[in-house]
């Protein structure tokens, strides 16, 4: 599968934009002008931590580009200004027309680090779903989640994934640790019981996601990093030090600027 994805040489991140369902070959088609989110791992059978900046009506749902756009309220995926859409290698951008953010991203061989330029908003959020569409006709499903707060900048978690059904001898474990340069206002969540406010942790199977909430002024950047392991939570926060925190701190341009020189 190809897409605009930022990636290290060689890394295990790809971090880039879905905008199609659950098919054969799915995940980014260029003739369609909208972005359902931004997802970690783009590989065969597999997928992992999808990622999205908001300001529109409040969702979880993003049914996405295959049912007919309603506005705001089909979901949290955005319509999207094409010729603000950028690649090369190492680096990603857009706007996303219906939340006014724009969205950058590079990544390192682990992990991702994310620029978002937010409108002024009094409810602008970062959502992170663990359950969404992946290349195949039956996706990939979660048998186990769980999304903790640990402090009113950091959030970490796993989730426990396996193939779709005609490849369900492929199952991993992903483990997160993702950090926000500006303290949220709210943690938030849901699963297969609702929408939980104001709560500490997430679990579940199936459904599963987090969102935290920022009041934002015009042009707000707002950065975002998150170190991926498929071993241990240890292991994401490790790369999370190693490659993100010493060598760039919150230089995002250095960082992208680091994957052209390799």
């Amino acid at each position: 599968m190809l897409g605009p994805y930022a990636q290290a040489p060689f890394g295990m991140v790809q971090i880039g934009p879905d905008n199609q369902g659950n098919r054969w070959m799915g995940g980014y088609e260029y003739a369609i002008n909208s972005v359902s989110a931004f997802s970690h791992i783009h590989a065969w059978t597999m997928g992992g931590l999808s990622m999205m900046p908001a300001t529109a009506d409040f969702t979880i749902e993003n049914p996405g580009p295959d049912s007919p756009y309603k506005g705001a309220n089909a979901g949290y995926h955005s319509r999207i200004l094409k010729e603000t859409e950028k690649a090369y290698p190492g680096y990603y951008e857009v706007e996303l027309y219906d939340h006014q953010v724009k969205a950058a991203m590079t990544a390192t061989t682990r992990c991702s680090f994310q620029r978002y330029n937010f409108p002024a908003c009094e409810d602008a959020r970062v959502l992170i779903d663990l359950l969404f569409p992946t290349e195949w006709d039956y996706g990939f499903s979660v048998k186990d989640a769980e999304i903790r707060r640990v402090s009113d900048t950091q959030v970490e978690g796993y989730a426990q994934c396996v193939s779709g059904a005609w490849s369900s001898w492929n199952d991993w474990t992903l483990y997160f640790s993702i950090r926000f340069s500006k303290p949220f206002l709210s943690f938030n969540g849901w699963n297969d019981k609702g929408i939980h406010e104001n709560v500490n942790e997430i679990k579940g199977a199936g459904e599963t996601g987090a969102y935290v909430t920022y009041k934002t002024y015009d042009n707000e950047e707002v950065l975002v990093q998150t170190g991926l392991s498929l071993v241990s939570l240890e292991g994401a926060r490790l790369n999370l030090e190693k490659e993100l925190k010493t060598p760039f701190g919150w230089d995002f341009i250095t960082c992208v600027q680091s994957n052209r020189q390799v």
